[in-house]
């Protein structure tokens, strides 16, 4: 028995295709990607550290990712016996390279590498040291996981266990912040010191917070709108928007060219507010 079977998904509204929108975010990351390279290279910045050319790097992935997660999206995907072959595969290790390089670069900069001068004590640098192989592994697993089935379950677990990482790092910050105030008024030193713990506090804070608002709001939104509605581009769209609203804050925030002012202001509004 032969038997022929011919199907046609016209999509006239493409309500579920968010493949343009993934295209602009990845010409947001694109122009924020030439706009660091400039800041840190063209311009020869005195204050550029490597770890400012790992950022770069991980401005290329998300690019690179947004660009492929289209092209997968738009489906361009060959499937032969099963088995798909196509975007996925870049897609996929585009992924994990933007997941992976994540805790690390935010590491380096927690540490101080963003900075002439490393600054984190060794107490606290053992945190981070402890912390930060866990988070890779962690990130690496929930983009391993998939979205459906019991993969899905452990995928939230691992973020779970990211969130829970982020407060590990945060209470020794918390700990050093509040010791470093009763010297702050009479040493200049823990005065600084105290300002740049209190900046990458804040940062530390943001990744809890975007892990919380990728975790929760999104996995949200995607039961409200359903897989099969018109408006799958919706979730998509909250996620890339808060991802590139994090890199921005995070990027901005230690920005090579500003960041020695930046402290110097920090530092002073924490003395005078007394936090």
């Amino acid at each position: 028995m032969d038997v022929r079977v011919e199907l046609s998904d016209s999509n006239p509204d493409g309500g579920e295709d968010p493949v343009a929108m993934i295209y602009s975010f990845a010409v947001c990351y694109g122009v924020f990607l030439i706009a660091w390279l400039h800041r840190t290279l063209a311009r020869g910045c005195s204050t550029a550290r490597p770890v400012h050319d790992v950022m770069s790097g991980l401005l290329a992935a998300l690019m690179l990712h947004c660009l492929t997660a289209a092209a997968h999206d738009g489906r361009y995907t060959s499937v032969v016996a099963g088995t798909a072959r196509g975007w996925n595969v870049p897609c996929l290790a585009l992924r994990l390279v933007k997941n992976a390089m994540l805790f690390p670069v935010v590491a380096l900069i927690g540490a101080g590498w963003s900075l002439p001068e490393p600054f984190v004590q060794a107490r606290e640098l053992n945190v981070l040291t402890a912390m930060v192989p866990l988070q890779v592994y962690m990130a690496i697993a929930t983009t391993l996981s998939g979205d459906g089935g019991v993969a899905w379950t452990w995928g939230h677990a691992f973020v779970l266990v990211q969130l829970a990482c982020c407060v590990a790092v945060l209470m020794p910050m918390g700990r050093a912040i509040r010791a470093l105030r009763k010297e702050a008024d009479t040493d200049d030193k823990a005065a600084r010191r105290l300002g740049k713990l209190a900046l990458f506090r804040q940062l530390y804070l943001a990744v809890a917070v975007y892990l919380y608002h990728t975790w929760m709001a999104v996995f949200i939104l995607k039961l409200l709108v359903g897989a099969s509605s018109g408006y799958r581009w919706a979730s998509v769209a909250v996620d890339e928007a808060a991802a590139l609203a994090f890199y921005l804050f995070m990027f901005c925030m230690f920005s090579p060219a500003e960041e020695d002012i930046q402290l110097e202001e920090y530092t002073e509004e924490l003395i005078q507010g007394g936090v």
